[in-house]
């Protein structure tokens, strides 16, 4: 919870293999009407994997395509 109002507070989206928690505090943003900039789900990867799609990510959606949205990196293999 801390940790996704600060991301929130410095419009950053939120990377995490913490599905539960992650979907559930969007799930309240979204009722409460709060915009949030994204949450990007993942399975625990190598490093070098979640970078290359993390950076495949940022290069196939924006910062306003992430807005209260949640994505699977898995997506961008």
């Amino acid at each position: 919870d801390v940790q996704f109002a600060f991301a929130v507070a410095q419009h950053r989206a939120v990377v995490t293999n913490n599905f539960r928690d992650f979907v559930n505090l969007h799930k309240q943003y979204i009722a409460r009407h709060e915009d949030h900039y994204g949450v990007i789900l993942t399975t625990k990867i190598p490093v070098g994997q979640l970078i290359h799609r993390l950076r495949t990510l940022c290069g196939a959606a924006s910062e306003h395509d992430l807005i209260n949205q949640i994505r699977w990196l898995n997506e961008f293999e």
